[in-house]
């Protein structure tokens, strides 16, 4: 099976250490059997897929869009169905939802296979999901390793009672990110420290990405980054690892708050399973593909990873 694909932020090198061939999507549109989408809805991808779009695919194409709805256009899609263009679809979003009236043609064609927005809740996952849970929870009882952490920082300051006097953080791996230039490792030290001071009582000024490292010193607080490779790194099952040791005034010593692996394909930083570790950067405002192939290229001459992406 050959895999293409279309996405304006992701490296071509990246996306070939996934077997992806990147391509631009009107040749995507024309080669693919089989098209799936995997997109945030924005006026850029509203009608994505198209009367127009679907004239450049291959007769007897299948569509599948678990992503969201708005993303294809559904009266084009019912005219692809009864014509034969698009020999089959499967859907789990709708543009409205619940799908009025006007949708029940659509959604009773044999051909289409429509599902709520629920697929990943099995059974099983909800064992798994609910496992997880527990097991987080008496890690965190037990004081060891808190695992997917979304804001280490802030976490501690709200669970500790004892004063925060050292951070250090430590990164490795390069698949998809260079979480280890010198510039990266700081925006993600800066990100853990205004978490930190965020909750600290005694912090009176709003910490911010850019004062954060400044209010630290003020407070005493000695953060540092290990540029060292450790075994704990190196050996750790993940790709790309973030993680942040952290020295209480009584002498504690906490144990690693490890991220997960650094997937830039889902432009996040989180378990494959989509759970949320680090937010490294922050855009406000409308976010198109011309947008996010821009951020791309100057992350990549500034070295800055883009490690979380939210509409």
């Amino acid at each position: 099976m050959e895999v293409i694909g279309f996405d304006p932020a992701l490296p071509k090198d990246a996306a070939a250490e996934l077997g992806i061939q990147l391509m631009d999507l009107p040749d995507v549109w024309a080669k693919a059997d089989f098209i799936t989408l995997h997109t945030p809805l924005t006026p850029d991808t509203q009608d994505l897929v198209s009367d127009e779009s679907i004239a450049q695919m291959k007769d007897g194409v299948i569509i599948v869009n678990c992503a969201r709805g708005g993303i294809i256009n559904e009266d084009a899609l019912l005219k692809a169905l009864n014509s034969g263009k698009v020999a089959s679809a499967a859907l789990d979003v709708y543009s409205s939802e619940p799908p009025p009236e006007s949708s029940r043609e659509l959604l009773q064609h044999p051909r289409l296979v429509c599902t709520p927005h629920l697929g990943a809740s099995t059974e099983e996952a909800q064992v798994n999901v609910a496992r997880d849970v527990a097991v987080q929870m008496c890690d965190t009882l037990e004081g060891k390793a808190y695992i997917g952490v979304g804001r280490c920082g802030k976490m501690q300051a709200q669970i500790s009672s004892s004063k925060v006097v050292k951070v250090g953080l430590r990164t490795y791996g390069g698949k998809a990110a260079n979480i280890e230039a010198n510039s990266a490792r700081q925006v993600i030290l800066a990100t853990v420290m205004k978490g930190l001071l965020q909750y600290t009582k005694e912090c009176k000024t709003a910490p911010s990405l850019i004062n954060s490292p400044f209010l630290s010193k003020e407070m005493g607080i000695e953060t540092s980054i290990d540029d060292k490779i450790h075994a704990v790194l190196v050996n750790s099952p993940y790709t790309n690892v973030i993680t942040v040791d952290i020295t209480l005034e009584d002498g504690e010593v906490l144990q690693e708050l490890e991220a997960a692996e650094v997937n830039v394909g889902r432009l996040n930083v989180g378990r494959q399973e989509g759970e949320l570790a680090l937010t490294i950067m922050g855009i406000d405002g409308e976010i198109t593909p011309d947008v996010m192939s821009k951020l791309g290229a100057l992350s990549a001459v500034r070295e800055v990873s883009v490690a979380n992406l939210s509409a």
